[in-house]
């Protein structure tokens, strides 16, 4: 009787401790179980229990083991969702606001917005060029000039900003100030993304004409632009579009202008306007532009009416006087033309134009002046020249490495260049003279925004008045 008592007993403890498994809320796991199915099987074996009774208690385990199980899913459920939930909350707490606004640098200081909304630009430029020329007796006694001169200037001294506002407006506000009075440079208003045209602009800007004058001074690869330069219209007030297709591949921009002086004011009884344009297009294009073929041309008219016209030129030094020059004439309307062509494979590039200006003078025999330029280019440390698709011009070039004294500085880009250029301007009853130039050049990138320029340029006119060698070189600081 005291056997059974005992047996009992122990069939009592191990129902009580299956009853506590099922109760737990989680954490009876399987080691568990399998320690209380040991007891009863231990139990069994020394006749303390019934087969009967072990089956019960067996199937009891079993179920608080279940029990368990399931309650510890439900938990870990419900911790998974919990965490996630703080997560989000999280996430939306450190969300920014949309205007909240960003400071970075991006070639110079920017700030704009989370959303990019708002953008904000400072702007500017500084050069400083030193010369020699030396002249050679013919060309100074034609121009009246010493045979050597020296020294230096502030070639381009400018500052300014530029911003986008809702996206889709913007305007840009940049002046000179290195001849001592200011000058206005990029000075409009922009909206982008309208229907059919994509892009307008108005207010003082260049007019489309001509790769070498579209592309900034800041990224051109000698000191100054060529002879031809002296046909290309600059900036002057008006509106233009400029709609781009094909991914960038083909851009046009025309445009419709008034004749203004530094300031952007023209105004009075002389009713000088022009109108421009200019196509460019990538038949070739690879490698994110390190090989392309780049063409171009552009068209100008201008309505004149018994206007003064002149045209004069530097040998492509701005230290330098004036070789040529047609002095003031009459003239009625002007045509010109100029085909362009770049080529850019890998660190070597090649660029040409040619410029044609079509003159209505009768008294003057209705002239026709023309220039152009060739040059290649070459960088020794594998860089490349950058362009830009939506302009059809060249951009800013990046070093590899930038210059520094840091144990992990480089050297920056080095590029050589030699270029040829000629500009006549004797035709008709005009004898302004004709003028060849020979330049080579060593630039030196110290980063995308420091550049140290040398030029030796060889300046002869071609009619036999002399002839001149020029030394000259530029530091340079672009933001």
């Amino acid at each position: 009787m005291r056997f059974r008592r005992k047996n009992l007993v122990l069939a009592t403890l191990v129902l009580l401790a299956a009853d506590v498994a099922t109760t737990r809320a989680a954490g009876a796991g399987d080691a568990q179980q399998a320690a209380m199915q040991e007891i009863l099987d231990v139990l069994r074996q020394n006749r303390q229990i019934s087969d009967e009774q072990h089956r019960t208690l067996s199937r009891k385990v079993r179920e608080a083991g279940e029990a368990d199980r399931a309650t510890a899913r439900a938990n870990a459920a419900t911790v998974e969702k919990v965490e996630r939930t703080e997560v989000v909350e999280v996430v939306e707490e450190k969300k920014p606001s949309p205007d909240t606004l960003y400071a970075r640098w991006k070639d110079g200081p920017r700030l704009e917005t989370a959303d990019k909304q708002f953008r904000f630009a400072l702007i500017g430029r500084l050069q400083n060029d030193w010369a020699i020329v030396d002249s050679s007796r013919a060309l100074s006694d034609e121009l009246g000039i010493d045979e050597f001169q020296s020294g230096t200037e502030f070639r381009r001294a400018r500052i300014g900003f530029e911003a986008e506002l809702y996206r889709d407006f913007g305007f840009k506000f940049e002046v000179d100030v290195a001849s001592g009075d200011v000058a206005f440079k990029d000075v409009y208003f922009a909206v982008r993304n309208v229907p059919l045209v994509q892009n307008l602009r108005i207010g003082h800007f260049k007019e489309p004409f001509s790769l070498e004058q579209l592309t900034s001074s800041v990224n051109i690869t000698f000191m100054e632009r060529s002879l031809a330069d002296v046909f290309a219209p600059e900036r002057n007030t008006g509106i233009g579009i400029h709609p781009t297709y094909f991914d960038e591949r083909l851009t046009w921009a025309v445009g419709a202008f008034r004749e203004t002086d530094d300031t952007g004011f023209g105004f009075g009884d002389e009713q000088n306007y022009d109108i421009a344009t200019r196509i460019t297009g990538l038949p070739w294009y690879a490698d994110d532009g390190a090989q392309l073929v780049h063409l171009g041309f552009s068209y100008a008219h201008s309505f004149r009416n018994d206007a003064e016209l002149r045209f004069r030129q530097r040998p492509e030094s701005h230290l330098a006087a004036r070789f040529v020059d047609t002095g003031d004439f009459l003239a009625n309307d002007l045509d010109r033309i100029n085909p362009e062509l770049a080529i850019v494979l890998g660190p070597a590039s090649l660029q040409a134009e040619y410029m044609r200006v079509f003159v209505d003078a009768p008294a003057s025999g209705d002239p026709a002046f023309d220039g152009w330029y060739a040059y290649v280019s070459y960088f020794l440390t594998g860089e490349r020249r950058a362009y830009k698709k939506s302009s059809g011009a060249f951009d800013r070039v990046r070093p590899k490495r930038n210059f520094g004294f840091g144990p992990d500085a480089g050297w920056g880009a080095f590029e050589v260049g030699a270029r040829y250029s000629k500009i006549e301007l004797d035709s008709g009853d005009v004898r302004g003279g004709n003028l060849g130039d020979t330049t080579v050049g060593l630039n030196w990138y110290l980063n995308p925004n420091m550049r140290v320029m040398a030029n030796y340029v060889y300046s002869a006119r071609t009619d036999g008045a002399g002839s001149a060698n020029i030394y000259q070189a530029r530091f340079q600081v672009a933001w």
